[in-house]
């Protein structure tokens, strides 16, 4: 059984911070998980285990 209020997700909405801060993210999901797999790549990260 999973731990209690342990969720499985998060989801969120910037429009306050957006709004009130003036902030708004740089990257969106669809690009930011594309440069973020880019980098594992680039520094190998995979291999990290094999060098342990």
């Amino acid at each position: 059984e999973d731990r209690a209020g342990h969720d499985r997700r998060y989801a969120i909405d910037a429009t306050k911070i957006e709004n009130e801060l003036g902030w708004k993210a740089d990257e969106n999901f669809d690009t930011g998980i594309i440069k973020t797999i880019d980098w594992y790549l680039m520094l190998g990260i995979w291999n990290l285990k094999k060098r342990s």
